[in-house]
């Protein structure tokens, strides 16, 4: 498992992805910056922050930033043809599984929190308890999404436009016009965490995208788990040879 991990790392760690990635992970904080400099009084500070949360940080940073990494955990795999030669090794196929898994958020965790801890800790004046939640949600929506995007990796060869219609189309459009859809939207998971943690403060204004927290903690771990089993089977499945 260890030397899956350290490939798939060296895989996906290239220096232009993570610039790119990283440049995606500043950007809130550079808008929060010039929101606190031009938002006039508590009443505009906490509004813009709760916007740029909702449609920058979980509406375009997490799903992004973990798409380009889990998508890829597989993906050069197929493209190199090394996917062949870890699946002869003599090791159970979850043992290939959670290591690509594992390898996206040890990289794409980091990106996404950082952005979600700076930018909620310049829109909140530095409060803890802001910064904590934001930081809960964004922990929940990136493993969820990794697994989403590490299985779509596997499974087809345009991973890549399947996770942006994915986070474009049914979690910016279809879920803000159908209810009922934010049951199965991780970016309405991460936000109801983050609500459930700071209800009180800014992040109350939170719209309509919410979920109860019981629902949410319980569907993101259903998917976590749902797409893992479902990346094992795909791997025992496909001819990798």
């Amino acid at each position: 498992m260890t030397a899956v991990l350290r490939l798939s790392l060296r895989q996906i760690a290239g220096l232009r992805r993570l610039l790119i990635v990283g440049l995606l992970a500043l950007l809130p904080i550079v808008v929060a910056l010039l929101l606190r400099s031009n938002a006039a009084g508590t009443e505009g500070r906490q509004e813009s922050m709760v916007g740029l949360i909702d449609s920058l940080l979980a509406g375009a940073v997490l799903p992004i930033v973990t798409m380009a990494l889990a998508t890829r955990t597989f993906g050069n795999d197929l493209e190199d043809r090394t996917l062949g030669f870890i699946a002869l090794t003599p090791i159970a196929r979850w043992q290939i599984a959670l290591p690509k898994l594992a390898a996206s958020l040890l990289i794409a965790a980091p990106l996404v929190l950082g952005s979600g801890m700076v930018t909620a800790w310049i829109g909140s004046n530095g409060d803890p308890r802001t910064v904590a939640a934001v930081c809960a949600g964004l922990l929940t929506g990136v493993v969820a999404y990794a697994a989403l995007f590490t299985w779509a990796g596997l499974a087809t060869t345009r991973a890549l436009p399947f996770a942006i219609i994915y986070a474009v189309l049914w979690e910016g459009v279809i879920s803000s016009l159908i209810s009922g859809v934010r049951y199965l939207s991780i970016r309405a998971y991460a936000l109801s965490v983050m609500h459930a943690v700071d209800a009180s403060a800014g992040l109350g204004r939170i719209g309509n995208r919410l979920v109860e927290l019981p629902v949410a903690l319980a569907a993101a771990a259903l998917m976590v788990t749902g797409f893992l089993l479902l990346t094992i089977h795909r791997l025992k499945r496909m001819d990798v040879t």
